[in-house]
């Protein structure tokens, strides 16, 4: 394209060179400078090519103007910057008492209250909110227009329409509004931070005598319909995960008191099974304990220092016999009954410390097991309610 440019040019210096100081030269110049101004719209440059073409265009014998309108066409144009997106999602902080009356009025379309939210949204300075943003205004929208139970039965995609029209309405909006006072990436959740930050954007946002009021609905429900559907598209269908996250307040207050149960539970049961565990190692400390103190005190056990008599001092063995024995006649013989069965199976074997020792550690190790299978299904338990949570 600079080649085109180049030729515009040589052709304009043979033809408004000799034609300098004639009648013909301001008609001229004025053809060619046209000619040249569309080729180099047409064009797309470097800044050095456009300062390189610059200085070979101003050599041209020009007439008038035209000079000044070919050395502004070589001027590099400025990028247009994009503003910043905004993050206004702290907006339901920011409604006066009036706003909240119509938002909470059963009686008033969605239409009029679409109205509210976007106005004051845009009296604050917004004008390119982000894609949360814009789902956060739906999800109060349909939370200040719909009963729960409507929102539990609402598919993903009806409420991704709603924020579709939600768009239109904005834009419309951000047509007929002027140029805010100040331009904020980010809302803060404190009202008073923007009016210490941004005193005039404040000012006139609130003009007339407007006062802030405190937040009158509860914002669990709007942040339970704001992750029962997606940003762009809302292809899928989170009812299910609303009424996991639960909108009422009565579905809230049943999933935590049962999260807490199985807490108060696990814990109630982990206490017990370290009890026992600690019962049955001091037992079988201290029993092997004693079994070594005894034997160690038997290993050291010393003969006691008696002073015996003397053999002369001791008497004969006096054995005084019985007045009368009975007779050998009434005396019954003793009956003795021998089982047939195997000695093995009439004497049970006793087990020795070995045996006993295998089997607490048996029953340790079962236990244990039981512990940590309780413990994963417990984990796994409150990861699918998390997940369903964040979905």
């Amino acid at each position: 394209m600079s080649r085109d440019i180049r030729a515009r040019i040589g052709s304009a210096r043979l033809l408004l060179g000799p034609l300098v100081g004639q009648p013909t030269h301001a008609p001229a110049s004025r053809t060619q400078c046209v000619a040249l101004l569309d080729v180099i719209q047409k064009s797309s440059l470097t800044n050095e090519e456009r300062a390189t073409l610059s200085g070979q265009a101003l050599g041209v014998s020009w007439c008038g103007d035209d000079a000044k309108s070919i050395a502004d066409a070589f001027v590099p144009l400025a990028k247009a910057q994009r503003q910043s997106m905004q993050n206004f999602e702290a907006l339901p902080e920011y409604f006066v008492d009036s706003e909240w009356v119509l938002l909470l009025d059963s009686s008033k379309g969605m239409t009029a209250k679409s109205d509210v939210i976007i106005s004051r949204a845009v009296a604050l300075g917004c004008r390119c909110p982000t894609e949360p943003t814009m789902k956060s205004f739906t999800s109060l929208l349909l939370a200040v227009c719909e009963p729960a139970d409507k929102l539990l039965a609402m598919s993903a995609a009806q409420k991704g329409d709603i924020m579709k029209h939600m768009k239109i309405n904005f834009k419309r909006w951000v047509r007929r509004a002027p140029k805010p006072l100040a331009y904020i990436d980010h809302l803060p959740s404190v009202p008073m931070q923007l009016k210490q930050n941004h005193l005039s954007l404040f000012e006139s946002a609130y003009a007339g005598g407007l006062e802030l009021v405190p937040c009158r609905i509860d914002m669990k429900v709007v942040c339970s319909v704001d992750v029962s559907f997606q940003c762009r598209g809302a292809k899928g269908d989170h009812t299910s995960t609303l009424q996991v996250a639960g909108i009422e307040g009565a579905q809230m207050g049943q999933l935590e008191r049962f999260a807490a149960g199985m807490m108060d539970g696990m814990c109630r049961m982990q206490a017990t099974q370290q009890t026992m565990f600690e019962y049955m190692m001091g037992s079988r400390s201290s029993g092997s304990d004693s079994n070594l103190r005894s034997l160690a005190g038997l290993s050291q056990l010393s003969a006691p220092a008696i002073a015996l008599p003397a053999l002369s001092a001791i008497g004969p063995l006096a054995i005084t016999p019985p007045a009368s024995l009975p007779a050998l006649a009434t005396i019954e013989p003793l009956a003795i009954t021998y089982s047939s069965a195997p000695i093995d199976d009439v004497i049970a074997p006793v087990p020795g410390p070995a045996g006993v020792m295998s089997l607490l550690d048996m029953l340790e190790q079962r236990e244990t097991s039981k512990k940590q299978k309780r413990t994963q299904a417990f984990n796994n338990h409150e990861y699918d309610n998390l997940l369903c949570w964040i979905l």
